[in-house]
């Protein structure tokens, strides 16, 4: 499985809705609790820091945006939400972590 962060600054609904269009299309698990911040995972070999980049560029070609690759199972901390209606990081312990 691969692992990328997303940033990308000042997306509309409208494209904020496309990128997660994207990546329901290309398979990949996304999470996104924090504006303008994704973390996805990937098992689609044709999906990689630069076609993710490319999909954002696309939707809004002057929008600073992020994508980074993270390698190996990588350690985290947050606060937020975390009950049975609302839970922030029940994803991120069962699919950003998961190997």
């Amino acid at each position: 499985m691969r692992r990328y962060i997303v940033a990308a600054q000042e997306l509309t609904l409208e494209a904020e809705q496309q990128l997660k269009d994207y990546f329901e299309e290309q398979e990949l698990g996304w999470w996104h609790w924090i504006e303008n911040f994704w973390l996805v995972t990937s098992y689609n070999d044709e999906v990689n820091a630069n076609t993710i980049f490319e999909q954002i560029n696309t939707q809004l070609p002057k929008v600073r945006a992020l994508v980074i690759e993270v390698g190996n199972i990588p350690d985290w901390s947050g606060y937020g939400p975390k009950n049975e209606k609302s839970d922030m990081f029940k994803w991120l312990n069962e699919h950003w972590t998961a190997d």
